[in-house]
């Protein structure tokens, strides 16, 4: 199981390990019923649940991800309208997820895991665009800039800006204006890359804003 903040590769980084060509990926919204008929018809598959948030919240989903997870355990079909042979699972499941839910049932199908907390800098994630051919170093260093160490950008904010520019648009004006980010939040950022600390940063930013602290560490969050 990978699991951190979208944007950041995570399934491009499985792909380059289990391509799409000789494993199965599942996305989206899927029903149990369907969900156990891929795990019955592909036994010994290698099974990549991307994106799958919605999925793992299902209890019937992630009942038969507890058995699949475990060798030599058999699955049985939970629903008593369509009845199925018990199954054995014999291939291995990729789980890819932006956040692990604190529920019974997934802490139990990431308790039978491998799971690794995907959660790249800044740094490392420049390193990785500048291997791409004819990345923009323009955007990055302004990505960089802008963000400093304290705050994290994503793949999905490179390409952001990269569509901006070739728009002809006021690229980093606009780009801010749909990064999600509050005014607020930007302002700490500022003061963070000026040497502050974050909570003197907060509290200097409340003061000027006329807002409480806690209205402050919510609009960074």
């Amino acid at each position: 199981m990978i699991h951190g903040r979208g944007g950041t590769g995570k399934t491009t980084l499985i792909k380059s390990v289990f391509p799409v060509s000789s494993s199965l990926w599942l996305g989206g919204h899927i029903t149990p019923m369907a969900f156990f008929d891929t795990l019955a018809q592909n036994p010994n598959a290698t099974i990549v649940l991307d994106d799958c948030d919605s999925l793992i919240h299902n209890k019937d989903i992630t009942g038969y991800l507890k058995c699949a997870l475990i060798p030599d355990t058999p699955i049985i079909c939970a629903s008593s309208k369509h009845q199925r042979d018990p199954i054995n699972f014999t291939g291995r499941i990729v789980i890819l997820c932006n956040h692990v839910p604190n529920t019974p049932d997934f802490r139990a199908v990431a308790s039978r895991c491998l799971s690794y907390d995907f959660c790249p800098s800044n740094e490392e994630l420049s390193r990785f665009v500048k291997s791409w051919d004819n990345h923009d170093t323009e955007g990055l260093e302004y990505l960089n800039g802008l963000y400093g160490e304290h705050f994290h950008f994503s793949l999905r904010d490179y390409q952001r800006c990269c569509d901006f520019k070739k728009d002809g648009t006021d690229w980093k004006e606009l780009y801010k204006g749909i990064s999600g980010r509050s005014d607020i939040a930007w302002k700490v950022a500022e003061l963070m890359q000026k040497g502050f600390a974050k909570t003197e940063a907060v509290k200097s930013v409340s003061m000027e804003e006329d807002v409480s602290e806690r209205q402050v560490w919510r609009g960074i969050r």
